[in-house]
């Protein structure tokens, strides 16, 4: 029979979903995967906010709703910016005939 988690965040945390958390300390804003610290950015850093959000919506891990919802971003922007920036990701792995590039073996 499984056993119950207790709660993995404190309550001065922002909760985006179960697996992920936001705190902010003094100037520095910490990302929590469960207990876990996977990011931090300075407060006025915003591409570095941009891309970590980005992240997280591309892999899986939170959707642009329920980050909006928690850290009050407009919706319609974050799904932008993830869009641009799988769009970037894309271009970067394909050459110039628009053919993806093969990748050569690391032995």
């Amino acid at each position: 029979m499984p056993l119950p988690l207790l709660p993995l965040f404190s309550d001065d945390m922002i909760i985006v979903n179960q697996y992920i958390a936001v705190k902010q300390k003094e100037d520095v804003v910490y990302w929590f995967h469960g207990n876990l610290p996977v990011f931090r950015h300075h407060v006025s850093d915003q591409e570095a906010f941009r891309l970590f959000c980005c992240q997280l919506i591309n892999i899986g891990t939170a959707t642009s709703a329920e980050i909006s919802k928690a850290l009050k971003v407009n919706h319609e922007k974050l799904s932008r910016w993830a869009r641009m920036e799988r769009g970037s990701s894309e271009k970067e792995s394909t050459s110039r005939s628009g053919k993806p590039s093969k990748k050569k073996p690391m032995y």
